[in-house]
């Protein structure tokens, strides 16, 4: 299966391995969330959805040319129920929420006790939905994005800047300060937390003609950041994992785990 949330938590499953994890939402009673639940056991995800039978599930349909990509999306405007997530203790989400989800912040006002991670997902949503990010930044403790995302949705040329200021935003949840981090691409990926920036470079950069899909490798990369992050790794490890997370999605068509995927990263290693 594919989609932003989904590809971050298989790859969140995969280098942890023994972890429980799922994806939450609602679905249609429909072939696609038939195959949806199928795709996700194989790889020991499990799938905890609310089926609405008076709706489709979300599907998307992709084009890729050479290296580009365009999307037409059909999104299942239902919310899921917070029964859903009650024992949760690390809680991904997406900014593409911002296109169905009418509940997620009373839902988060109610449970400030696990750590929760926002991938942005786009610029257009950055753009567009600025209010709805405002209303769930501050429940927010790990937020990742690229650097066009992260400028966008704070009206800010300069990326450090950025950073910085989404880190000192208004925090209402949790015990941990707010995480900030932004990739650039083959270039430095900046991090902020307590006032400060640090600046990881990403090791030995893929050249153009050895990227095969840019689909999920940035989905890939939380997956990955938040895993080693789940379990108390440092924070250079969970960036370096991240890099090596979205290298391996690069050189993959579509958002399929690599079959090469699990040797190349692991937080046992």
């Amino acid at each position: 299966p594919g989609g932003a949330t989904q590809t971050a938590v298989r790859v969140f499953a995969r280098v942890l391995g023994t972890c429980e994890s799922c994806v939450v939402g609602c679905v249609g009673d429909d072939t696609v969330s038939e195959k949806m639940r199928r795709c996700l056991a194989a790889l020991n995800v499990g799938a905890k959805f609310d089926v609405d039978p008076r709706r489709k599930t979300a599907a998307a349909a992709v084009l890729v040319s050479e290296r580009q990509r365009a999307s037409v999306v059909r999104p299942c405007t239902s919310a899921w129920t917070p029964r859903s997530i009650d024992d949760a203790t690390v809680l991904y989400l997406t900014g593409f929420l911002a296109l169905t989800s009418t509940t997620l912040v009373p839902l988060l006002s109610k449970r400030s006790c696990r750590r929760v991670c926002l991938n942005l997902g786009a610029a257009f949503l950055c753009e567009h939905y600025r209010s709805f990010f405002q209303q769930l930044l501050p429940y927010v403790d790990v937020l990742v994005g690229n650097a066009a995302e992260l400028t966008t949705l704070l009206d800010e040329s300069d990326v450090a800047s950025a950073a910085l200021a989404a880190a000192a935003g208004p925090k209402v949840a949790g015990d941990w300060h707010r995480l900030v981090v932004v990739t650039q691409g083959p270039d430095d990926t900046v991090v902020a937390q307590n006032g400060a920036i640090l600046r990881f470079p990403v090791p030995d950069p893929l050249t153009s003609d050895l990227i095969v899909d840019v689909n999920g490798a940035g989905d890939a990369f939380a997956g990955a950041l938040l895993a080693f992050l789940a379990v108390g790794r440092p924070l250079a490890d969970a960036v370096h994992a991240g890099h090596r997370a979205a290298r391996a999605m690069l050189q993959s068509s579509g958002s399929s785990i690599p079959p090469t995927f699990l040797p190349v990263l692991s937080v046992h290693e």
